[in-house]
């Protein structure tokens, strides 16, 4: 039988992975993405720069890599305390502990959010593939809610779900290029789009 723990090689390349995750944030958040090098990155994980290449290709894939990463752990912390109902309230949830991932490094998500859709290769197919994952949650959601008796029953929620998520990545842009990292008004404006769009799925009353 395969023993299940990780190995010392294993467990030396996450904490190496996790030094180039920790220094890539720095140096993309001071520099940019055009200003940043991969052995400025190296230099400030502590590592050689063929090292950082062992793990990624190019600075567009270590550029994404480090998003998925902090997105990932801002997903077991929405999955962990999501409230098991009403809609709303879930909605509001996800929405705040993402916006507030992108408001705490304001100079770093101005950097991910103008480079991220431009950048090609396997970690580009790997983020459009845990955004739709991400979109299909939330379409069980509010399919969960219609069965709870929420929404109309029909309700198209896989549209409603890419609805919202273009929504909120569109007042992610927004506040990118404003400037305006501020999680109380983007949450308001998602807030007002949330309840516009909610009532207009809501059961009809007879």
């Amino acid at each position: 039988m395969t023993d299940p723990r990780p190995t010392r090689r294993q467990k030396q390349k996450a904490r190496t992975r996790e030094r180039i995750f920790e220094a890539a944030r720095e140096q993309f958040e001071r520099f940019g993405f055009e200003g940043t090098t991969m052995r400025d990155v190296a230099a400030e994980a502590g590592v050689a720069t063929g090292t950082i290449f062992t793990h990624f290709p190019d600075k567009g894939a270590l550029l994404i890599a480090t998003l998925l990463e902090d997105l990932a752990e801002t997903d077991r912390g929405i999955m962990e305390t999501l409230p098991s109902s009403p809609i709303r309230a879930q909605i509001i949830h996800m929405a705040t502990a993402g916006f507030g991932y992108w408001c705490r490094r304001p100079e770093l998500s101005a950097t991910l959010l103008r480079e991220m859709y431009f950048i090609g290769g396997p970690e580009a197919k790997r983020r459009r593939r845990e955004t739709a994952q991400f979109v299909g949650f939330c379409s069980e959601l509010l399919e969960d809610a219609v069965g709870r008796g929420e929404l109309r029953s029909d309700v198209d929620c896989a549209a409603v779900a890419e609805s919202l998520y273009s929504f909120y990545v569109g007042r992610l842009t927004r506040a990118a290029g404003d400037d305006a990292f501020h999680l109380q008004p983007m949450l308001t404006d998602l807030e007002s789009f949330v309840d516009l769009l909610l009532a207009g799925i809501a059961p009809r009353s007879d």
